[in-house]
């Protein structure tokens, strides 16, 4: 039936439209006609384009708004208006193409011996635009349906969030529940509502059972399955280490004989800032099979850190003596806890030394080099003073070998 319709409006009898015109004069002045219509088409396109542009940029900073993500902008009102400009006279030069596309066709529809072509022609225009009608009208009950799901995800996926952000804030609190959890879990919980989303989904779209859309979804897994062996193992190490809470941003930790502060904690990666200021990235699977202690965290609870330096002094000293001296100097260090007091404990009888170890608990692991850094200079005052000299192993070594 269509093709009656194209040929009907595109027929043209041999007995011409006007009687007693010859046909080759009637076919002649219909080409003119056409070709003077096309004319003033693509001449009235071309001055409305004109216009628009002149419009467009009279009222640029009213219609158009620069695009930034957080502080960087993106797209500035200079570059969307020439990516407008650029689009329609894209738009523009498609509507020509158009235009002469119908005038061939309907030249060539004017004269019996290309009548043929004419209707191939049209017919590469009728049928696809056809089958995109009848595909638009099927797919109108789709789109209702996938609406509705749209909706009742967005919605519960905020609602979850809203209950986050509480949790997070502390205002509401649930049993073996901690705040520092909230948000990764509400990551998790997202995803996966949007994946199923996207599941419940993609059946209603076009050409979703098409040899074509299957084979993108067969080559995407196997790109992805190939391509996300580590980061997966990665991704998954840092779920279980964000619910183990073995630290938190900002703690101070050792991770095997590195010493640092996190400063970046991502599913994939975690970052840390060591005392000489390098930041080393560290993947999250590399943390699950190392040792790593929160010494922050221990500082925080049960009375404090504590931290321990080793001294060798002769056995001539009285370890009395030298508890007190190093006890007294471990008080005078700042940021030295007073309560739980310093304690000395001796910790190994040598040839020609002994070897103390003074503990002082300390609430601020940050502070783990200066604190040192101040107990050693301390002790240093503290037996320089009493007249008691420090016993290096290094220096008994060389007395054993000057002796024998």
């Amino acid at each position: 039936m269509g093709d009656s319709i194209l040929q009907e409006s595109i027929g043209v009898t041999a007995e011409g439209v006007l009687e007693g015109v010859p046909v080759e004069v009637e076919n002649i002045g219909l080409v003119l006609l056409i070709l003077l219509v096309l004319y003033g088409l693509i001449r009235l396109l071309s001055y409305g384009y004109t216009r628009l542009k002149v419009f467009l940029d009279a009222r640029k900073q009213k219609f158009l708004k620069p695009i930034y993500i957080k502080d960087y902008p993106i797209l500035s009102i200079s570059t969307e208006e020439k990516v407008v400009f650029f689009i329609l006279n894209i738009f523009r030069y498609l509507l020509i193409f158009i235009l002469i596309y119908i005038a061939v066709g309907l030249i060539f529809g004017i004269f019996p011996a290309t009548e043929g072509i004419a209707m191939k022609l049209f017919s590469y225009i009728w049928d696809p635009l056809k089958t995109i009608i009848h595909s638009i009208i099927n797919f109108i009950p789709n789109v209702f349906i996938i609406i509705i799901i749209w909706f009742i995800f967005r919605y519960v996926i905020k609602g979850i969030g809203y209950l986050s952000n509480e949790i997070t804030l502390e205002r509401l609190k649930i049993t073996g529940f901690y705040p520092d959890w909230a948000q990764p879990t509400f990551g998790i919980i997202r995803f996966i509502l949007n994946a199923l989303m996207v599941v419940m989904i993609w059946p209603y779209l076009p050409m979703s059972d098409s040899s074509i859309f299957q084979g993108m979804t067969v080559f995407i897994g196997v790109i992805m399955s190939f391509a996300s062996g580590p980061a997966l193992g990665n991704l998954i190490a840092g779920i279980i280490i964000t619910y183990m809470r073995s630290f938190q941003m900002g703690d101070r930790i050792q991770i095997n004989d590195m010493i640092g502060n996190v400063i970046e904690r991502t599913p994939i990666v975690t970052r840390i800032r060591t005392i000489k200021n390098e930041i080393i990235t560290i993947p999250n699977t590399n943390i699950m099979t190392a040792q790593s202690t929160n010494l922050s965290e221990s500082a925080r609870e049960n009375n404090g850190l504590i931290i321990h330096l080793n001294v060798t002094f002769s056995y001539e000293t009285p370890w009395r003596t030298i508890h007190e001296l190093l006890i007294g100097a471990a008080l005078k260090t700042e940021n030295v806890l007073q309560t739980p007091p310093p304690f000395v404990l001796e910790v190994g009888f040598n040839d020609f030394y002994v070897e103390y170890e003074i503990n002082v608990y300390i609430a601020d692991a940050n502070k783990i080099p200066a604190i040192f850094s101040d107990l050693r200079s301390n002790i240093q005052d503290a037996f320089h003073t009493a007249g008691i000299s420090m016993t290096s192993q290094h220096y008994q070594k060389l007395t054993k070998a000057g002796n024998g």
